[in-house]
């Protein structure tokens, strides 16, 4: 077990050899249970992992240009209501 310590700023100083465990600008959810802190790294999904989840088609060229001209309009229209 180590010891972690909290700033005058409110962070807490992970010890070094933990911090090594992760990846810089990694996320955690965090969540506290009366006087525990229990962190959780966020895993995210590799793209080529979402991809083999797939079972569709793809969507054809022609209906991906047809909603982002739909998106769009639409984006257009609500500008011109503010």
């Amino acid at each position: 077990m180590q010891l972690a310590m909290m700033t005058n700023d409110g962070k807490i100083e992970l010890p070094e050899k933990i911090i090594r465990q992760f990846s810089p600008k990694e996320r955690f959810i965090v969540a506290v249970e009366g006087n525990v802190i229990i962190l959780n790294a966020i895993q995210q999904p590799r793209l080529s992992d979402i991809a083999e989840k797939v079972k569709e088609e793809p969507m054809p060229m022609d209906e991906i240009v047809k909603e982002v001209h739909q998106y769009r309009k639409e984006r257009r229209y609500s500008k011109c209501l503010r």
